[in-house]
Parts: structure tokens; C-alpha cells; sequence
């Protein structure tokens, strides 16, 4: 009998540990990857300029100002982070938060020129004594073309580049008269036989990648039924207009569009232009890191069940489980499908009469049950 009971004191109870909420352990590594690589200037810089360009090709073609040289791939994963992971978006917050806004101010400068800016800092000619005032009145008259960040003396700066390069308007067209009355440029000889293939290489070339595309052509005439793709937020817009949607078996919805499978076997992953997938996952967001064909969905008809099998060399997520390569897993009613940045919910059953009924009920081709 331990000493505790014989004197009468009971044990004190066990102390609880305070515990904090778990991060889930099936992010992709390159999601905190990504974090340690991008600096909180970098997000605003990148976060300007998509929002004031509009095209991820310009801002990664343009953006110098950015803390190391990021690819293509990399500048579209980053984005995409920012609009649609929550825990990425909120660790970017905090750390913007507690930033000085004259710092910010400043990243926000260094955002490049729109060709609307560019357009209208081009017309002041390269004979105009021009100062900080001229531009000040510029900004004051174009409010909604430049960026708020933009101060005189960063467009000042701009010109005087655009002067130094020749590209300013006046300039261009002195060049281009020169050019046309016998001044710069009017004899350009070009040696054509540098440009000649004897060889029939080139053709033989040519000729395959003619085949290539004809045989890719022929797959998607031949498969194009057995998924059915559209756009979700343009269904309020079809009013009055007819679609065929019989023989719809299940739907997987992305966060742009819906995949309506009519088939009882399809492929998911990453379409190019000699390889054809039902499932274009490209449609939905950066798929750098997704397969070709990363996965097989297929209905087994005997009991009425779903599954999904992946052929990919990464793993992917169901209902939050991991599914390696080659590996099998039921899809239920609402089950998450995970593919690298992805998300898809598979949605069959009456569940799925109930979701399309409720983005076409403003059309004449509403389900009945």
C-alpha cells in the first residue's frame, strides 16, 4: 500500500498538457520549401504586380526587384499559395503586418510599368525639359492608370530610361522616317545560305511532329465524351440554353471547374500537346508537379463503387489518407482528392443531381430526380 493511501491523502491528479493544434503532416515539402525561399518583400512585389499586370509571364519577365531569380514555375506555385493555401496565406499576413508601410511603399514602387503607364510616359517627347512637376501633374491626370505607389521621381527615373534606349514615341518615329528616306538601316544584307537545310532532316522532323499532332487530334476526337469540362462560375450564364447532360455518372469539382464523368474509366492528371487526359488538372491551377497521368478513376458496375488508383510518382491524398504509387482506394460521396496543389471533391448520387440542379436551375435543363 504506498504511503499516499495509508495516510489518507489521495495522489494529486495527473497534470494535463497543454496541447497545440497540430499542422497536418501530408503537406507537400515544397509548400515549406516555398516559405523559407520567399521573403515577405517578395510577396508584396509579387502580389503588386500580378494584381496591377494581370499576367504571371510579364511579372516573372519584368520583376527584377524580386530578392533572387525565381523561374516561371515557381513564380505560378507562389501565387497560387497566396490565393488558395490558408496556411501559407496566413503566415504571409503576419508577416506583411508587421511591416512599416513606408517599406511596403517602396517594394510597391519597384512593380513594373503596365504598357498603358509605359504608353503614356512614351509621349512626352525627348526635347521637353521635363521635372518632377511634369510628372506629378501626369499622375494627377491619369489617377486610374498609374499604380498608387507611383511617386514623381519613379517616373522621372522610367523616362529617362526610356530616353537613354530611344523608345520614346517621338523617337521611334524619327527612327522609323530615317529608315524609310535612305538614313539608318536602309541596305541589310543577309547571307541565305546560312538559313538552307540540304539535309532532309529537318522535313523528317517536321513530318513527325505533323503525325504527332494528327494522332492527338484523333485521341480527343475519340475520348472527348467521356469527361465533360465547364467553367463553374460561368454556369449563371447560360440561361436558355441547352446542354447534354445524360449519361452524367459522377463530378469531381475543382475550385474553376466541374469534370463530368460520363465514362466508367478516366484519366487525371496533366494534358500537353502529344498527350490527351480526361481530366485536364492544368485547367485548375500550376500542375509543374502533377503527372501526365497521375491517376485512374473507375467504377466497378458489379456493386455500384468507385475507386481511384494512382500511376504518378508522387503521392497523392484521399479523404486526407496517403495513396502511394500503384495503390487503390474507394471514393465515397464527398471524398477529397488531394493531387500535389490540386483539390477536387468526387461527388456522385443523388448528392450529384442536387449540385447540378443548384448551378442550372436557372436553365431549362434542370435534372429531375
Amino acid at each position: 500500500m504506498s504511503p499516499n493511501v495509508s495516510g489518507g491523502n489521495p495522489a494529486p491528479p495527473p497534470r494535463k498538457r497543454n496541447r497545440t493544434k497540430e499542422i497536418p503532416t501530408h503537406l507537400d515539402p515544397a509548400i515549406s520549401d516555398s516559405v523559407k525561399k520567399w521573403t515577405a518583400e517578395d510577396d508584396v512585389l509579387l502580389m503588386g504586380a500580378v494584381s496591377h499586370i494581370g499576367d504571371l509571364r510579364i511579372v516573372h519577365a519584368m520583376s527584377t526587384g524580386l530578392s533572387k531569380k525565381f523561374s516561371l514555375h515557381e513564380v505560378e506555385e507562389r501565387w497560387y499559395d497566396l490565393m488558395y493555401n490558408d496556411t501559407i496565406n496566413k503566415q504571409v499576413k503576419k508577416r506583411i503586418e508587421v511591416m512599416n508601410k513606408d517599406v511596403i511603399k517602396e517594394i510597391q514602387s519597384k512593380i513594373p510599368f503596365s504598357v498603358k503607364e509605359e504608353d503614356i510616359i512614351g509621349r512626352i517627347s525627348s526635347t521637353t525639359k521635363v521635372n518632377l512637376g511634369t510628372f506629378e501633374d501626369l499622375i494627377h491626370q491619369h489617377p486610374n492608370i498609374f499604380h498608387v505607389a507611383r511617386t514623381p521621381k519613379v517616373l522621372l527615373d522610367f523616362w529617362t530610361s526610356l530616353n537613354k534606349v530611344g523608345y520614346l514615341e517621338d523617337q521611334r518615329k524619327s527612327y522609323y522616317n530615317d529608315d524609310v528616306n535612305g538614313g539608318i538601316g536602309t541596305e541589310k544584307l543577309f547571307d541565305i545560305s546560312q538559313l538552307r537545310d540540304d539535309s532532309d532532316s529537318a522535313l523528317q522532323t517536321q513530318a513527325s511532329g505533323i503525325i504527332k499532332n494528327i494522332n492527338a487530334t484523333k485521341r480527343i476526337f475519340q475520348d472527348w465524351e467521356k469527361v465533360k469540362t465547364e467553367i463553374i462560375d460561368e454556369y449563371h450564364k447560360f440561361d436558355n440554353k441547352m446542354f447534354d447532360l445524360k449519361g452524367i455518372q459522377a463530378l469531381l469539382k475543382g475550385k474553376f471547374n466541374y469534370f463530368m464523368i460520363k465514362d466508367d474509366k478516366i484519366v487525371v492528371g496533366r494534358q500537353t500537346l502529344n498527350h490527351h487526359v480526361d481530366v485536364n488538372l492544368a485547367l485548375e491551377g500550376p500542375a509543374g508537379r502533377i503527372s501526365r497521368c497521375n491517376a485512374i478513376i473507375k467504377k466497378d458496375n458489379k456493386n455500384n463503387e468507385w475507386f481511384i488508383q494512382n500511376v504518378g510518382s508522387r503521392t497523392i491524398f484521399v479523404d486526407s489518407k496517403p495513396l502511394v504509387c500503384n495503390e487503390f482506394a474507394r471514393l465515397l460521396d464527398g471524398s477529397d482528392i488531394q493531387i500535389a496543389y490540386i483539390s477536387l471533391f468526387f461527388i456522385t448520387g443523388p448528392s450529384l443531381e442536387q449540385e447540378l440542379n443548384i448551378r442550372l436551375s436557372d436553365s431549362e435543363n434542370k435534372i429531375v430526380p
